[in-house]
């Protein structure tokens, strides 16, 4: 069974796992506070989900960093080598404020989460959907109008991976390609402001890649 560890218990983080409960992966939930103090806050709303020590998130096989952007200096990099790690977490100028290394422009912020998190190998997904979305919008494998999320990544391999991952929570997932492609789906693009079909999305895709080294497997 593959374990699959968020980091948060934010709207998202809770979603996510919900989507995940009563699947084929185990999943839990870590906050910065001790497992016991996580356990009072998701037990209400998510029965059945393993509260986690930090430490034991960071041995998940996935682990879903759903925590605000600015603290992402706080988990260890060390600790997340060969992890496969996904990246939602979105960079709101206006809410967040400056965040050094991040407000350059000139690489997408899964780019310098992953110089950062050496050794892991970044995921980009899930971060152009709200978290009520994530069960409204959620339909089974086939079903028409199923609703599609782009993944990006470096590594081949852990795309794929993470792309039976949101096939499992609900949508179709569309290959983006490189983290450097997951500008296309930032805060701010047509992408990330709209709901699109696995069709809609690949094209929506190209267009915004062209020109721009996309590359697909």
């Amino acid at each position: 069974m593959t374990r699959v560890g968020i980091l948060g218990a934010g709207p998202l983080g809770m979603a996510v796992a919900s989507r995940l409960l009563g699947t084929a992966y185990e999943v839990g939930i870590a906050t910065r506070h001790p497992a016991a103090a996580t356990a009072e806050q998701i037990a209400p709303y998510l029965p059945g989900v393993a509260a986690l020590s930090r430490a034991e998130a960071y041995e998940s096989d996935i682990v879903v960093l759903a925590i605000p952007l600015r603290r992402l200096r706080a988990v260890p990099a060390d600790r997340l080598a060969g992890r496969v790690v996904v990246d939602v977490m979105n960079h709101l100028p206006l809410t967040d404020g400056p965040l050094p290394g991040f407000d350059a422009g000139d690489r997408t912020t899964s780019e310098v989460v992953q110089e950062y998190l050496v050794g892991a190998r970044v995921v980009r997904t899930l971060n152009h959907i709200g978290a009520r979305e994530l069960s409204t919008d959620s339909r089974a494998a086939g079903e028409e109008g199923r609703r599609a999320l782009a993944v990006a990544g470096d590594d081949p391999r852990a795309r794929r991976m993470v792309a039976e991952l949101v096939d499992t929570m609900g949508f179709d997932p569309v290959d983006a390609g490189p983290l450097a492609n997951s500008r296309a789906f930032a805060p701010g693009s047509v992408i990330f402001h709209g709901r699109w079909t696995a069709e809609g999305l690949r094209e929506a895709l190209s267009l915004a890649t062209s020109g721009a080294g996309a590359e697909s497997n």
